[in-house]
């Protein structure tokens, strides 16, 4: 039993992570859209922003804001990955 300690704990930073960057990519494109809004633009349109993931051994390890947040988090053999998001369907909700 002790050997799945480990892997919990990495399932746990992962989870931790990807909800952290979400909350910031959240208030990054609401603050961008309310900006377009207070400039008068009718219909603001915001590009979804990226994602930026940790892998290590090809696999996921933690996801990141910005790229800087993740190369400070890197470890030896981590490589820093681009990920985009899934297109949201119309209406807003997730497809």
């Amino acid at each position: 039993m002790m050997g799945a300690l480990p892997d919990y704990n990495a399932r746990r930073l992962l989870l931790a992570s990807v909800e952290a960057a979400a909350a910031i990519i959240d208030l990054a494109e609401a603050t961008e859209w309310l900006r377009q809004i207070r400039s008068g633009i009718a219909n603001p349109v915001v590009t979804p922003l990226p994602w930026y993931g940790l892998l290590l051994n090809g696999k996921l390890h933690s996801v990141y804001a910005t790229r800087g947040e993740a190369e400070q988090a890197a470890g030896p053999g981590m490589e820093v990955r681009t990920l985009h998001p899934r297109p949201k369907a119309p209406g807003g909700g997730q497809s």
